[in-house]
């Protein structure tokens, strides 16, 4: 038992000092805390997600080729953050790349059509043997991103240049759920 401090009990819950105090000073840090966890949840109504699958390549540096998923979260705007995971074959060895991208959407509200979007992010290509890092920079196509699903076609570089193209299913706020339809018509 640490001196000062009672059985039982986890924290400490005085001005005093200690690992585990709360000073004064840590008020408005408390409050902070409380007020961001409040707004937090009305944001989370504004979001739209997304799940993919996805098949990727990549030539010249590495000879990655596999298949796999991802999940994206765009707020309100034009941004989207997402990671993505594959499983594959490294050069004839069984391989599994991991992303993590931040995109700018040029039209993320189009609802016919194909919008493109550019995005950069980190990989990593783990081996049996080794893993490696890389930046990756990447140019995007995404057909219908105001709808509730489409295909996508990246380009990019990233550990070799990569290649990859698959389907997306989005939901939430910034998603048009079906067809319009018109407003009945008054005739005389």
């Amino acid at each position: 038992m640490m001196a000062g401090w009672p059985d039982g009990r986890m924290v400490r819950w005085s001005h005093g000092e200690g690992p585990l105090a709360i000073r004064p000073s840590d008020h408005p840090t408390i409050v902070c805390l409380w007020v961001l966890l409040l707004v937090a949840a009305p944001l989370t109504a504004q979001q739209t997600f997304d799940f993919q699958l996805h098949g990727l390549a990549t030539v010249f540096a590495n000879r990655f080729t596999g298949g796999g998923v991802g999940i994206g979260l765009r707020p309100p705007g034009r941004s989207r953050v997402a990671m993505t995971g594959s499983a594959g074959g490294l050069d004839g060895r069984v391989a599994g790349r991991v992303e993590g991208v931040l995109s700018f959407h040029l039209n993320p509200g189009r609802e016919r059509g194909f919008s493109p979007y550019a995005a950069a992010g980190l990989a990593a290509i783990i081996a049996r043997q080794a893993t490696k890092g890389y930046v990756e920079v990447l140019l995007g196509l995404e057909e219908r991103p105001g709808r509730r699903s489409g295909l996508f076609l990246e380009v990019g570089i990233g550990g070799g240049m990569r290649v990859a193209a698959g389907y997306r299913v989005r939901w939430g706020k910034g998603i048009n759920r079906g067809p319009r339809r018109a407003p009945p018509q008054n005739q005389p």
